[in-house]
């Protein structure tokens, strides 16, 4: 997959460009939603043999507009992962800035759309573009003036809630970590580092570290969890801690098995299963571990 970062179309990026079909939007998560939209424009490359191409945006327009930290569901690079992953064959990203925000819709359309030889349009039902979001998907193919065909794909809903980043965001926001792998297509993982190891005790067959937790990733409530944890190429199951320290920064803790070494600044990959409760506390008894060698997260 060759991804692009714009800022401003050059003439390198018009003449390397191709015909192509072009998924649009901001993606946060690549949620099912997310997925059965690409999952659109990729039968409908294969049916016209054009590129497959996503156009999505960084930062979120909230940070931009508003000025407000964003409470991001993954990385821009796990996202460029995931589109590689599912068959993604160029990908465009658009620093989204005050100056993209106040692109009149028809230049967004002429700039990012047109200009880049898009022959095929897929997004969902709710796409905005252009100054304060005034183009839609009603205005798209009359700004196109026939350039590309537009594909509009509805709501996408499971269990009568439509799936989209926000319920995601609530269910981590009210612990129910084990209701996202439905929507989401996969448990949550979040990504960080070891920055604290606390003094092993002979007796107990775990020992106990602190991580930091990359800012692009929403952490559940304050609250115990079982957790599928990666490390060292190896995977195993443990209870990771939520909790608010005295300084008011946010504290998260997770269970080693002892024979396992660990360093700081060690890079963890954590799957939040459930909400943890005595009855699982097997669990702390020495987890299993398994050697990997690949570990899938997508």
């Amino acid at each position: 997959m060759k991804t692009t970062f714009l800022n401003q179309i050059s003439e390198c990026v018009l003449t390397e460009s191709k015909p192509c079909v072009m998924a649009l939007g901001f993606f946060d998560g690549i949620h099912l939603g997310h997925r059965q939209l690409i999952e659109k424009a990729k039968r409908i490359s294969r049916q016209k043999r054009l590129k497959l191409a996503v156009l999505t945006f960084f930062p979120h327009p909230q940070e931009v507009l508003n000025q407000v930290k964003f409470n991001y569901l993954i990385s821009l690079e796990r996202k460029i992962e995931i589109f590689e992953h599912l068959g993604v064959e160029q990908l465009y990203v658009v620093r989204f800035d005050k100056d993209f925000a106040r692109l009149e819709p028809e230049l967004f359309v002429q700039k990012y759309l047109i200009s880049l030889q898009v022959k095929d349009v897929v997004a969902g039902f709710d796409f905005t573009y252009g100054s304060k979001g005034l183009g839609n998907m009603l205005t798209l193919e009359t700004h196109g003036k026939g350039a590309f065909r537009v594909n509009m794909v509805s709501k996408v809903e499971l269990y009568g809630k439509k799936i989209s980043s926000t319920l995601i965001r609530n269910f981590l926001n009210s612990g129910q970590v084990n209701q996202i792998a439905d929507y989401l297509g996969d448990h949550y993982q979040t990504k960080g580092c070891i920055t604290q190891l606390y003094p092993l005790l002979r007796l107990n067959p775990v020992s106990k570290v602190r991580m930091k937790v990359s800012s692009f990733n929403t952490l559940p409530i304050h609250g115990f969890y079982e957790v599928d944890v990666l490390m060292k190429e190896q995977r195993f199951q443990s209870v990771c801690s939520i909790y608010a320290r005295k300084d008011g920064e946010v504290a998260v803790e997770i269970e080693i098995p002892k024979h396992i070494k660990i360093a700081n600044r060690e890079e963890v990959t954590i799957k939040w299963l459930n909400e943890w409760s005595a009855e699982n506390s097997k669990i702390l008894q020495g987890p299993k571990v398994e050697k990997l060698s690949f570990w899938k997260g997508t």
